[in-house]
Order: C-alpha cells, then sequence, then structure tokens
C-alpha cells in the first residue's frame, strides 16, 4: 500500500469515528505532507462511506480545512444519499403494510431497522442496497406473492434461494430504489446455534 493510501484509509477511519477527537484529525490534515485528495475519495468510496464524509466534516468543523471541490463533491453525494435514503424508508413502509394486511408483524434488520432509529446522526450517513425483513419462515412464500401482487418480482438469478438459503430471493420492483429481502433466519443455516431465529421473536 502506497503512502497516499496509507494517509487516507488513516484519515477516513478517524473522520467518521465516535471515538476520535478532532484535535487527532487536525493533526493529519496539518502535517507537512498534503493528504491525496484522489486516495481519500478512491478509500471512502470503495468503503461505501464517502456519503458520511460531508456529516463528519460538519461535525468536527473540518469545513475551512477540506478543498472547495472536494467538499462541494462529497455533500453532493451525502444529499443524494439522503433523498435516497428518505425514498427507501418510504418504500419500506408501504411493503410493511402489505405484509400487516395478512396480520404479520415483520421484523426490520440491519439498515432497513436503521432508517428508523437513531443509530446515525443523519438519514443519510450510511449507503443501503436492499431492505432486509425478517418474517415467519412458514409465511414467506405467501408474503413474497403478496409482494409480487403490488408490483415486486423475484430476481430469477437467485431463484435456487427458495429452499436454502436463509433468506427469499430478492423482491424488485420498477421504479423503486432497493431490493427487499424476505429472511427466514437471521443467519447462513451453519451458523444458526450463535443467534437462533427463534430468539428474535421472543
Amino acid at each position: 500500500m502506497s503512502k497516499e493510501y496509507f494517509n487516507a484509509y488513516r484519515f477516513v477511519a478517524s473522520v467518521i469515528s465516535p471515538f476520535v477527537s478532532r484535535d487527532e484529525i487536525l493533526l493529519q490534515l496539518t502535517k507537512r505532507t498534503p493528504l491525496d485528495w484522489e486516495s481519500v475519495a478512491d478509500v471512502a468510496g470503495g468503503h461505501s462511506v464517502i456519503q458520511a464524509l460531508y456529516p463528519a466534516f460538519v461535525e468536527n468543523e473540518l469545513m475551512d480545512l477540506i478543498p472547495d471541490d472536494f467538499l462541494s463533491y462529497v455533500q453532493h453525494l451525502h444529499e443524494i444519499n439522503c433523498e435516497r435514503n428518505e425514498m427507501m424508508r418510504r418504500q419500506l413502509i408501504d411493503a410493511v403494510l402489505v405484509i400487516n394486511k395478512l396480520n404479520i408483524k415483520p421484523l426490520l434488520m440491519k439498515g432497513a431497522a436503521q432508517l428508523f432509529l437513531n443509530t446515525f446522526s443523519n438519514v443519510g450517513d450510511r449507503l443501503l442496497t436492499d431492505l432486509d425483513i425478517l418474517v415467519p419462515s412458514d409465511e414467506i412464500k405467501h408474503i413474497s406473492n403478496e409482494l409480487i401482487a403490488v408490483g415486486y418480482e423475484l430476481n430469477e438469478d437467485k431463484i435456487h434461494f427458495i429452499e436454502t438459503h436463509h433468506h427469499y430471493p430478492p423482491l424488485i420492483k420498477q421504479d423503486e430504489c432497493a431490493m427487499i429481502e424476505l429472511h427466514r433466519d437471521l443467519m447462513f443455516r451453519e451458523q444458526q446455534h450463535v443467534f437462533p431465529t427463534g430468539y428474535a421473536w421472543e
């Protein structure tokens, strides 16, 4: 790894961490060897955290120390992700309402849950690609069919997931941002002993 990438990794990890002080971040920004901002963009983008940089800069009062073009770039990406996550929140509400009509209360998992929690300071901090929903295993086909009835389609490339995988094939709907993954289990079957799915329903 080049020195530029090493410094970029350290900076990205520091600036988005809740455990690193502003003074520690300032030391990295004011070193004699300046950060390579293209490397910072590559590192943050490669780890799907580039959308979290702008609010981190604001929170740590670093705005005046970041190059204007880079600041504008990450601000734009953050704003886009905020809009996208708000759309995904509405999509998730609609999907849950379909499931509720079957007298089923699903459990939201991972990023889907975080859309309604205060895990992050801003709705646009996390990049999401799918919405994970835990449902009773004996109802998963019924729920999938109901979502198909309102316009979703099964991802045919993952059709083999129906019988063997811990979640159903992803459901995709035209003009919606995210795939929906209906989970019958929390984890892969070989990992069930770590946290059995039944605990989630208690």
